[in-house]
């Protein structure tokens, strides 16, 4: 059954501030301000999510000033699904204090599906899936994903750890290289080309036949395909920087195999388009 299509459960995490659109926001976790130097301060946050989940999970984290940067580490239990029913999938993302609404250009600061169970961020670099940038005092959004879940529910647990001090150099994507054909940028670099230039994006996949493919810009979700059964898998797409900043990528599996605990494949970094 897909999880789109049931009703919210229970969160059995604190109380829910607000239950709508298939999402729960639970709690804000509280930090105390801090002058730097000072030592990092860490808060640990569990819950059950029952089976019929949410199709979010939203925990706020009221960030103080002077931090310079954000590292979450988060895990769930794992039992074997009965036959013909699936396990715990849990995905994972982050917003910043300009807000959670998905496909916000400003609030989005990554998404690791459940290919990670850590990321950090600050200004001078971040996970790959996520945006590096300052970790600015307000009010910041992790987002819990409940692909999937077990009859019995899921059990989960994230600790979040902020680091205080000056923020480091800013980060800046690598020059794009130079090509015989024309222009290009690899992951992580930047395609510095005008707002309304046409550019083409080409995402190769081998060995991940039948999995489902995506490109996610700052707008959010733009292309998602079904990758050949019997080989590699190439997708390619047209847009322009004022349409995305950045895009980047995601591969999953239709399930989980006997060697992986979900179904994520590869999530890469952004490539940036545009010029700054």
């Amino acid at each position: 059954m897909d999880r789109r299509q049931l009703l919210i459960t229970t969160v059995r995490t604190g109380a829910a501030a607000g239950i709508a659109g298939g999402a729960v926001m639970l709690d804000p976790v509280a930090f105390a301000a801090a002058a730097a130097p000072a030592p990092p301060q860490s808060r640990t946050i569990t819950g059950h999510i029952d089976y019929g989940a949410p199709d979010w999970v939203y925990v706020p984290l009221d960030i103080p000033a002077g931090v310079n940067r954000l590292t979450v580490a988060y895990s769930y239990d794992r039992p074997a699904a009965p036959p013909g029913q699936n396990g715990n999938a849990l995905d994972i993302g982050l917003f910043d204090e300009h807000g959670t609404g998905l496909g916000d250009e400003r609030g989005f600061r990554g998404w690791s599906g459940g290919f990670r169970t850590e990321y950090t961020v600050s200004a001078s670099d971040a996970t790959p899936g996520y945006l590096p940038g300052p970790v600015r005092a307000g009010r910041w959004h992790i987002i819990l994903g409940p692909y999937t879940v077990h009859p019995q529910g899921l059990n989960w647990t994230v600790t979040v750890t902020l680091t205080f001090g000056p923020d480091g150099p800013a980060f800046r994507p690598s020059p794009a290289p130079q090509r015989a054909r024309g222009r290009g940028a690899e992951i992580g670099q930047r395609l510095a080309v005008a707002d309304d230039e046409p550019v083409t994006v080409t995402l190769k996949v081998t060995g991940a036949g039948g999995s489902a493919a995506r490109l996610v810009t700052d707008q959010g979700q733009r292309l998602a395909t079904v990758l050949p059964a019997d080989g590699p898998g190439t997708v390619t797409w047209t847009t322009t920087p004022r349409n995305a900043r950045y895009v980047r990528a995601e591969v999953r599996r239709p399930q989980p195999t006997p060697t992986t605990a979900d179904q994520m494949v590869a999530l890469t970094n952004p490539i940036f388009l545009g010029r700054l």
